[in-house]
């Protein structure tokens, strides 16, 4: 894939610039300090990937993407970015990834990884073999392909752990140290080594024939294990994709983002609960919760209360830390002119603030319940007059 790069730091385009090449699937082909230098050659480089910082002097990078999506149609974004608190605009902008400087090269090959995989899945032939699916919302499963379609079975809570790290971490070689440090932290290194084979030898074993067709190939290193699958599709990566495709949310589509909010299943490897997928898992859910919030104002902004109800149900079980939700169910209750439900809502958030962080519902939210209450009452007395 063809990439230019733009920071306003010199520093940091050469820095990125070290770090891709030793990456064999990208090639950067243009560095600039301007986004207005680099849409002008937009047309003459046409990249596949832009890596763009976000906070550019000349241009805004948000405000960027749309001149260059303007000369290159099909062009991926990358964000690159100091600061975390234009995540979520960012996927709200179709991004690819975001990530945060100063970031690792293992964190820039998970990027690489998703732009291969995207590009692969877009434009990639055709196979014949069919697709091994996996799952990795919720619970980690693998089915097999389409016609013997059984759920496949772990030899061990260890043994699964392993693949799933290694899927993680998917086209990138993984340290044995890691591994020892991640699974068997207690047992000496020579104890630790054995078991780490033996895993190995089960995954293999215990998924032969796949292995022989080439779906996962786990090739071993002389300190380490990488992992390559092939004609395998991740449910997070196919829900992504489908994001991808959405156009902007209104009565013609709403169905369509609807769908697509549903098609997520649960948050990432969430039984298992592994620490170390949580910053994906936050980044997905994070994704999520925001375009779930846009059909939820989509609803209640056009007076479609009992969809928007739904909706926001949802979001309040996925999130039941997060206030908003809360009172956003309270005001359209208020609207269906069912004080009582506006009651459990705010005792419910009320409980939960004060268990989980010791705190009071916000400002606004106390004065809107203060009238809503105060006018309920009137209400009420006006019925009994």
């Amino acid at each position: 894939m063809k990439a230019i790069l733009v920071d306003d730091e010199q520093l940091a385009l050469v820095s990125l610039q070290n770090m891709l090449n030793g990456s064999q699937d990208i090639e950067v082909i243009g560095m600039f300090t301007s986004v207005k230098e680099a849409v002008c050659q937009m047309d003459t480089l046409q990249p596949d990937v832009v890596f763009l910082d976000i906070q550019m002097p000349d241009i805004d990078g948000l405000q960027a993407i749309k001149y260059m999506v303007a000369s290159c149609p099909d062009v991926k974004i990358v964000f690159v970015s100091g600061h975390s608190r234009y995540g979520i605009e960012a996927f709200d902008n179709d991004v690819i990834d975001y990530i945060l400087k100063p970031f690792s090269k293992e964190r820039l090959h998970r990027t690489i990884q998703r732009l291969r995989n995207h590009v692969h899945l877009k434009t990639g032939s055709p196979s014949t073999r069919p697709l091994i699916h996996v799952h990795c919302m919720q619970m980690l499963q693998v089915h097999q392909p389409a016609e013997e379609a059984d759920v496949l079975k772990w030899r061990s809570r260890k043994v699964k752990e392993l693949f799933a790290y290694l899927l993680h971490h998917r086209g990138q070689r993984v340290s044995n140290a890691t591994l020892l440090e991640l699974l068997w932290p207690e047992v000496d290194e020579k104890k630790g080594s054995s078991n780490l084979q033996t895993s190995i030898y089960r995954i293999r074993k215990m998924w032969a024939n796949m292995m022989e067709d080439g779906y996962f190939v786990i090739t071993n290193f002389a300190n380490g294990y990488m992992l390559d699958i092939n004609n395998v599709v991740l449910d997070t990566e196919l829900w992504e994709r489908s994001l991808y495709r959405l156009d902007e949310l209104s009565f013609k589509n709403v169905m369509e983002h609807q769908k697509a909010m549903d098609q997520y299943k649960g948050n990432y490897f969430a039984e298992e609960a592994y620490l170390w997928a949580e910053a994906e898992r936050q980044r997905l859910k994070a994704i999520w919760l925001h375009h779930a919030r846009n059909i939820g104002e989509f609803y209640s902004r056009h007076g479609m209360d009992i969809k928007a109800l739904m909706m926001y149900h949802q979001i309040q079980s996925r999130d039941p830390f997060e206030e908003e939700s809360y009172f956003s169910l309270m005001k359209i209750y208020d609207h269906l002119q069912d004080y009582a439900a506006v009651e459990r809502q705010f005792r419910q958030l009320q409980q939960m603030l004060k268990q989980e962080f010791n705190a009071e519902p916000g400002f606004e939210t106390i004065a809107w319940y203060t009238r809503s209450s105060a006018s309920a009452r009137r209400k009420a007395l006006d019925m009994l007059l």
